[in-house]
């Protein structure tokens, strides 16, 4: 009995003697073979995936209440929430610095959002940077100029960085403004050794 090419799905040649039970028994048998393969493949996939995920971990923080920034002060930000924790990133118990627990290769991205309804603040050439704890060597930075629409601002880098650096977030601004409390996020994620 001649089968397909991809799946080996027998049928019957012109030349075989008909057996319509015999040849679905076959074509159902083969068909459940097939499909088996295919949830095996998936299964190795949602393996390798896995194994991707758990090599690149990833944290994130955010602050929920809005953070009122004064007027030339500078700000460390506190985050009181972890929305996805990693082993390879510690926060203290204030919420304010960071400690990586692994040498590697980091991506850290901070991101807050300047609420619409700030009015009285102008330009800052400075309005968000991380800033390495021990010798205040800024790590990433967001250059501004702000904007009092709702804008977001970004400060992000990729760097290696040695287990037991300590960092924070920090913002500053000319005249007060509000910064919205649902944006302001931090994720780490450490990329590889």
């Amino acid at each position: 009995m001649p089968a397909t090419p991809n799946y080996g799905l027998p049928y019957p040649a012109l030349t075989d003697p008909p057996n319509v039970p015999a040849d679905v028994q076959a074509l159902a048998e083969a068909v459940d073979t097939a499909l088996g393969n295919t949830d095996s493949a998936a299964a190795a996939l949602d393996t390798r995936v896995d194994t991707l995920e758990s090599a690149v971990t990833k944290g994130r923080w955010e602050r929920v209440a809005v953070l009122n920034v004064p007027n030339f002060a500078v700000t460390t930000i506190t985050y009181d929430t972890t929305v996805r924790a990693s082993p390879d990133v510690t926060l203290d118990a204030g919420g304010q610095t960071f400690t990586l627990n692994r040498s590697g290769w980091y991506r850290i991205w901070a991101r807050i959002r300047i609420n619409g309804g700030s009015t009285n603040g102008t330009d800052k050439e400075r309005l968000l940077w991380v800033q390495r704890v021990s010798d205040g060597v800024t790590l990433a930075i967001d250059q501004g100029p702000m904007s009092l629409a709702d804008t977001y601002h970004n400060a992000y880098t990729e760097m290696f960085l040695a287990a037991s650096t300590q960092f924070q977030v920090n913002t500053n601004q000319q005249g007060t403004v509000a910064v919205d409390g649902s944006s302001i996020v931090l994720t780490v994620c450490r990329e590889g050794d």
